[in-house]
C-alpha cells in the first residue's frame, strides 16, 4: 500500500515488496494508492492547531464583543502579524467557526459558532497524530501550535528551520545536505501518488523529453518511465538535491533517470526539453519569480513545447478547498509566498507565452495545468 503521508512511515523505508517476476515499471504502475484519510489527518492537524490558537490566545473572545472586524484592526489591536492572522483565520473558517470576507479582509464570529463548537471536542480527539522530527523523535501535536503562534507573532519563515526556508536556500543556490534528504522524502510523499495518478491518465503520452524543475524527489520522472520508458525524464535541481535524488535513484536503475544539476532561478539551465513539470514549485514564490520560471521555461523549449503545473488549487472566492487553505497558510510561514487560484495562474502563462491552458483534476486535490509554449520571433 502506498503510504501518502510522512508522518506514519518514512517514504525511503518502503516503497513496495518486489515480486520477483514483476518488473519494477509493472509495480510502480499498480501499486495501490492509499486513500486520501492518512494525508487529510496531516492537514487537519494544522486545522486543530489554528482553532486552538485563536481560543488560547483570546482571538475568539475578542471578536465576540463585535460584529465583523478589520483584519488588520485585529492585527494591530493584539500585536499579531497582518498577513499571518489572515491566513490563519482562512484555515478556521473551515471549520464553520468563522466568517471571513476575502475581499474586504474582515471576520467575525460565525452565527452557528456554538452549534460548530459543540461538536468540535470530538473532531480534536480523532487527530491524535505526532510529528516525525529529522532525529526520528517525535514531537506532540503542540508542535503544530507552536508554528502558528510563532508565525502570528514573528511573521513569514521566523517560525520555519533554523537554517532559513527552502526558499532561501534555493535564491542562495545551496542546500544543507540533511535538509535536502528530508525535503526529497516529504515531496514524495505530497507528489507521488499525484504523479502515478497523472502517468496512469496518460497525460505526458505526447511528451519526448520531459524535465522536472527542482523535481530531485523523482516522483514524476520515475511514475512517467514507469509508464512509458520511451519517455526521456531529466530531474533538473541544486547539487545538493540532485546528489540526493541520485543515491535515491539507485535503487531503482531500471526507470533510467537522469539528472541535472542547475538552479530553476537562473536564466540558463544549461537543457532543452519539449516538456516542463513544475510541481509544487510556483506556490514557494513571488509573482515575480514565477513570471521569471515560467519565461525562461519557455525560452528553454524545443518544437512545440508543453508546461505542467502541478498545484492544489483555491477556489477563485479564496475560501477552499480545505487542504488548499492549509497549504496557503503553511506558504505563508515557510516563503511568504502561497497557493495560486486558476485564473492567476492563467493570466501568468498569458503574460510568459503559453496558450490553450487546460486544468485537469488528478489525485487527492491536485490539478495539473497544461498549456502550449507559444514561440514568437523577435
Amino acid at each position: 500500500m502506498l503510504r501518502t503521508s510522512h508522518i506514519l512511515i518514512p517514504i525511503s523505508d518502503w516503497f513496495w515488496n518486489w515480486k520477483e517476476e514483476q518488473s519494477l515499471a509493472h509495480e510502480f504502475m499498480n501499486a495501490p494508492l492509499e486513500d486520501e484519510s492518512v494525508e487529510n489527518a496531516w492537514f487537519d492537524q494544522y486545522v486543530l492547531a489554528s482553532v486552538n490558537v485563536f481560543n488560547k490566545e483570546g482571538i475568539f473572545n475578542f471578536l465576540s464583543r463585535t460584529g465583523w472586524q478589520d483584519v488588520s484592526t485585529v492585527a494591530e489591536t493584539l500585536q499579531y502579524d497582518e498577513e499571518a492572522l489572515f491566513r490563519t483565520a482562512l484555515v478556521v473558517n473551515t471549520r464553520g467557526i468563522l466568517d471571513v470576507d476575502v475581499e474586504n479582509r474582515r471576520i467575525q464570529i460565525a452565527k452557528n459558532a456554538e452549534d460548530v463548537w459543540a461538536s468540535y471536542g470530538q473532531f480534536s480527539k480523532v487527530l491524535l497524530l505526532d510529528k516525525v522530527l529529522p532525529d526520528g523523535s517525535m514531537a506532540p501535536s503542540s508542535y503544530y501550535e507552536l508554528r502558528v503562534q510563532t508565525m502570528l507573532r514573528t511573521g513569514s519563515s521566523a517560525a520555519g528551520t533554523r537554517i532559513g526556508s527552502f526558499s532561501d536556500s534555493w535564491r542562495k543556490g545551496f542546500v544543507d545536505p540533511l535538509a535536502a534528504k528530508s525535503y526529497n522524502e516529504f515531496m514524495r510523499c505530497q507528489s507521488l501518488p499525484v504523479a502515478i495518478a497523472s502517468a496512469k491518465k496518460g497525460i505526458f503520452s505526447n511528451s519526448k523529453r520531459v524535465v522536472d524543475l527542482g523535481g530531485a524527489s523523482a516522483s514524476f520522472s520515475m511514475a512517467i518511465k514507469a509508464s512509458d520508458p520511451e519517455i526521456e525524464c531529466i530531474v533538473l535541481d541544486l547539487p545538493e538535491m540532485c546528489e540526493d535524488c541520485e543515491r535515491y535513484l539507485s535503487n531503482y536503475e531500471e526507470l533510467s533517470v537522469s539528472i541535472h544539476a542547475a538552479s530553476f532561478l537562473e536564466n540558463d539551465w544549461g537543457i532543452e526539453a519539449d516538456s516542463f513539470i513544475l510541481c509544487n514549485i510556483l506556490h514557494d514564490w513571488s509573482l515575480h519569480d514565477c513570471i521569471h520560471i515560467l519565461e525562461t521555461a519557455n525560452k528553454h523549449m524545443h518544437g512545440s513545447g508543453r508546461l505542467f503545473i502541478v498545484e492544489r488549487l483555491l477556489d477563485e472566492n479564496g475560501l477552499g478547498p480545505k487542504n488548499a487553505v492549509v497549504f496557503h497558510m503553511l506558504m505563508y510561514m515557510n516563503h511568504a509566498s502561497g497557493q495560486l487560484k486558476l485564473s492567476e495562474i492563467n493570466r501568468m502563462l498569458e503574460e510568459t507565452g503559453f496558450s490553450q491552458a487546460q486544468s485537469i483534476f488528478t489525485f487527492n486535490g491536485y490539478n495539473i495545468i497544461t498549456a502550449n509554449s507559444v514561440r514568437l520571433e523577435c
